[in-house]
């Protein structure tokens, strides 16, 4: 099943320099490898959350009164 996730298609505020300081903190802890992979790439979720089917809710509104306002 295909649906949105913001885990894997990435957040609407998503910034290069915050997803490298993180990356750079995580390199100074003693986490595993995987541990360190499973936090910079979050494993798809198994359904889709209230939070993220809001948020494709919401793009359709807006999507779709941009069309309707043309």
């Amino acid at each position: 099943m295909n649906f949105y996730c913001q885990k894997i298609c990435g957040e609407e505020g998503f910034s290069i320099d915050e997803w490298n300081k993180v990356s750079k903190d995580l390199d100074k802890t003693n986490l595993s490898e995987q541990d360190k992979q499973d936090i910079l790439f979050p494993p798809k979720c198994e359904k889709q959350c209230f939070d993220c089917l809001a948020l494709v809710g919401e793009r359709q509104i807006k999507t779709k009164n941009l069309l309707n306002n043309e």
